[in-house]
């Protein structure tokens, strides 16, 4: 049986990967380049989490693990990646990647058992990444009004799926070139189903803005708002 990917929840992200990565972000023209991206990424329970470098850099997956998805979904073409494994699980994406395409983004996305000596898909669903930060999924979020050159705190509003303020936890992280603010949301009861508002929250910065371009962590790589 086939199921779907659910939300990000606190199950899809054991452990306590680090923190977006502070190195400065260098210019390029007009352009922030941007920062390194977390180290960890999930497209939600089960698919996740796997290494953010099977995004930006991937690698085919095993030519067993792509020959038993192509059995299972004839006409299937395109290119599959490892993601990499979790318990039992090996994860793969299956879409596009190269020169065209600076990381896999969206993608459907496949974990695969192994059972009585073959392997069977048992999840699967579509993926826009988000990165984990200290244990648990980031959400993508947007400014709620522009901030101004003097800033010492911004509002965004964390997409839909996010619950009360007090269960956001916004991180910040600043460089002399550039800002990181990745939004990390705990589910109460085990429960990642979306069926949460949007939510706006302010994030306090440890010093002004001062024309510093922002970027949300929770994408891979990191973008800028």
């Amino acid at each position: 049986m086939v199921t779907s990917c659910r939300e990000p929840g606190p199950g899809a992200a054991p452990g306590e990967p680090t923190r977006p990565s502070e190195t400065a972000a260098t210019t390029a023209g007009a352009s922030t380049a941007a920062p390194a991206p977390a180290e960890l990424a999930t497209c939600g329970s089960p698919i996740g989490p796997f290494p953010t470098s099977s995004l930006l850099a991937p690698a085919p997956a095993d030519a067993t693990i792509v020959a038993a998805l192509r059995d299972a979904i004839p006409g299937l073409s395109d290119p599959v990646w490892a993601l990499g494994q979790d318990a039992d699980l090996e994860l793969v994406a299956v879409g596009n990647a190269g020169p065209g395409q600076a990381a896999l983004s969206n993608f459907e996305a496949f974990a695969l058992r192994q059972a009585e000596g073959s392997w069977r898909v048992v999840f699967s669903g579509g993926c826009e990444p988000r990165a984990v930060v200290d244990g648990r999924p980031a959400r993508a979020w947007a400014f709620a009004a522009a901030p101004g050159a003097s800033a010492t705190e911004v509002t965004v509003t964390v997409g839909e799926c996010a619950l009360d303020p007090w269960r956001v936890t916004p991180i910040v992280a600043q460089t002399p070139d550039a800002v990181v603010i990745t939004i990390t949301v705990a589910y109460a009861d085990g429960d990642d189903v979306c069926r949460h508002p949007a939510a706006e929250v302010t994030v306090p910065l440890a010093e002004e803005l001062a024309g510093r371009p922002v970027f949300d962590g929770a994408t891979i790589p990191p973008t800028q708002r």
